[in-house]
């Protein structure tokens, strides 16, 4: 398993702050402007997009933000029990950002001029993180949808679960959907993301299909599939910045940059921030082209065959302190941005601040 969750028991907390990160706190100290500081403390740039051709932004403040208000949006994960009280699913993503930390600080120690092979279960287990991540942003909706498990293909596997799932089906409306009037979410694909969500960390959900409990979880299979069968990746290249360099990579509030392939309409290039020094680019089969099994991602008897072939591993290629590669990375993470992005360093390369 390239994840692992810290209580295969947990549940959504019950009584949850108001507001949730739909971009992690620990993706945004991985760019703050003091990392050292106590994390009540640490704050980031924020920038809103002003022009996404010029570039221009504009500072909302010179100061920063303090991370633990920035990137959030009212009631995004929270649900009513059967008891009605309030619950969140944050607490269940958050079960796995100690392992994003860990493996970016480790990638961070590990990278010199003289690497010629990075450790490659590090590596893919950052795009399996970054790929939650992804599937966690409101902003990628849309995205999301196509490649979540389908609400109505699973059943929980227990019967609060049963009464978590079933409110959030039984929606009939929700604040948010004003919010993400700009991307065009109707109410339908908004409750199927969360019905997604829910059905990705629970564990052992029943397929309709067949009724015998799933193994394990959802997202563990769909990192399997999407991650480790080492072909879907094509190539994967890492850019870097020295530390006494001035640029820094910007962090978008969709957490991601995509575009297609020119040469391969099946292929999507991905590009997303893992700290403020480092960028990640790669080119893997656009997942919502896969076809799916029915039920999704349950391919146990190829299980141990994956395994056998991971030697073929894509060349992971390292990149360091190209100015033009960073200022291009940071012009389509602005382009490509809602309204916001957000820096360890007030000065952005490749755009002009306000």
């Amino acid at each position: 398993m390239i994840l692992t969750q810290r209580d295969a028991g947990s549940v959504p907390h019950a009584n949850p702050p108001s507001r949730h990160h739909f971009v992690s706190q620990i993706e945004q100290r991985m760019n703050a402007i003091d990392r050292s500081l106590p994390k009540r403390q640490q704050r980031i740039h924020e920038f809103e997009v002003r022009d996404r051709d010029a570039p221009i932004l504009s500072l909302k403040t010179s100061g920063g933000t303090r991370i633990r208000e920035a990137l959030q949006l009212s009631r995004l994960y929270a649900f009513k029990d059967e008891a009605g009280a309030v619950r969140d699913m944050e607490s269940l993503l958050g079960q796995f950002e100690s392992q994003y930390r860990d493996a970016i600080l480790h990638l961070e120690m590990n990278l010199s001029r003289s690497t010629t092979e990075l450790a490659f279960t590090t590596m893919y287990r950052i795009l399996a993180l970054k790929l939650l991540h992804l599937f966690r942003n409101p902003y990628g909706i849309k995205k999301a949808v196509s490649m979540l498990p389908e609400p109505e293909r699973w059943l929980p596997n227990d019967r609060k679960w049963r009464s978590w799932h079933r409110s959030i089906q039984e929606e009939a409306e929700h604040p948010l959907l004003e919010d993400l009037a700009g991307i065009g979410v109707s109410l339908d694909e908004f409750r199927k993301w969360r019905l997604g969500l829910l059905l990705l960390l629970m564990k052992s959900p029943v397929p309709l299909t067949d009724g015998y409990p799933f193994a394990g979880t959802l997202l563990g299979r769909l990192m399997h599939d999407l991650l480790l069968d080492s072909s879907r990746i094509t190539w994967l290249v890492l850019d870097v910045v020295s530390e006494n360099q001035p640029g820094r990579f910007l962090l978008s509030d969709r957490g991601y940059t995509a575009r297609s392939e020119p040469r391969d309409s099946a292929k999507v290039v991905l590009q997303f921030n893992l700290s403020d020094r480092i960028a990640c680019t790669f080119c893997s089969i656009d997942p919502g082209t896969v076809p799916h099994p029915n039920p999704p991602w349950i391919n146990t008897a190829l299980l141990d065959e994956v395994h056998a072939e991971l030697t073929a591993k894509p060349e992971i290629k390292l990149i360091f302190d190209d100015p033009t590669r960073l200022a291009g990375f940071n012009e389509g993470a602005i382009h490509y941005a809602y309204r916001h992005v957000y820096c360890s360093r007030a000065h952005v390369v490749g755009a002009v601040v306000e």
